[in-house]
């Protein structure tokens, strides 16, 4: 496929020795994550009305009430595993970010990586910032150049349209601050009359 063609240079991974287990952990946490994020899908949507409907209705046992009745507290305690596992994860990278001095003071890590210290949080409403972490491990290992996302379809498509937004953004400053200053050359102002 080729808008999934990722690259990965283990070269790039060879030259940050002290690094190599960093990304084996950022790998291991890159797929819990998404098992995670896969797994608490399946149970939202087994969940919803429309599909324990479409269950009942196209099998002759009703998976969704079997679902319900066999996995209503093993969610919980599942939950409750990968929520550990990341948490743990969040307190070995502080740990690492202390020893390594990466933050002026030690108690900036979680400050910094606010969406994983939410994401260990074990609220529903929290579970959205799992996601964002996803993105930002991929992100560092992108930026390390470790992995190269840059001939994948959605990586291209995506940097076309940011470059797009980017522009229009930038525009519209452009224009702001250029009427910004004529309004002040036709009012008069003092530093506007020693410009001139």
């Amino acid at each position: 496929m080729a808008w999934l063609k990722i690259n990965i240079d283990f070269q790039k991974l060879r030259e940050k020795r002290d690094d190599v287990w960093l990304f084996v952990l950022d790998v291991g946490m890159v797929i819990l994550a998404f098992i995670y994020l896969g797994w608490t899908l399946l149970d939202l949507l087994v969940r919803t009305n429309v599909v324990a409907g479409l269950v009942h209705e196209h099998t002759t046992q009703n998976i969704a009430s079997f679902y319900e009745a066999y996995t209503r507290f093993d969610t919980i305690f599942y939950d409750t595993i990968f929520v550990s596992i990341f948490l743990a994860e969040l307190l070995v990278r502080w740990a690492w970010a202390i020893h390594k001095n990466t933050y002026h003071k030690w108690f900036f890590y979680p400050f910094v990586h606010w969406y994983d210290t939410l994401g260990c949080i074990p609220i529903a409403a929290f579970k959205f910032f799992r996601v964002i972490r996803v993105v930002s491990i991929v992100y560092r290992l992108h930026k390390l150049e470790v992995i190269d996302f840059t001939q994948t379809f959605v990586y291209q498509k995506g940097s076309k349209y940011l470059n797009i937004l980017v522009e229009e953004v930038s525009d519209r400053v452009v224009i702001n601050v250029l009427q910004g200053v004529q309004t002040e050359m036709e009012s008069g102002n003092p530093l506007a009359d020693r410009i001139i």
